[in-house]
């Protein structure tokens, strides 16, 4: 007579994980930075020297 079994057989979950490790990249265009001024206007104005003598004392 054979009793009826139940058999049972388990082993060990195996989980793996993969990681990529993340990249970014990012890249901006060179900056277009021009200044323009004009020429400096400079004006100088300026009056005429007087040199004057008084010679009374000298003659006298």
């Amino acid at each position: 007579m054979q009793i009826p079994q139940i058999r049972l057989n388990s082993q060990p979950a195996q989980i793996r994980f993969t990681q990529t490790l993340a990249k970014q990249e990012i890249s901006q265009p060179k900056a277009d930075f021009s200044i323009q001024q004009p020429k400096a206007d400079m004006t100088i104005h300026k009056t005429q020297g007087k040199l004057s003598m008084d010679q009374t004392q000298a003659w006298g």
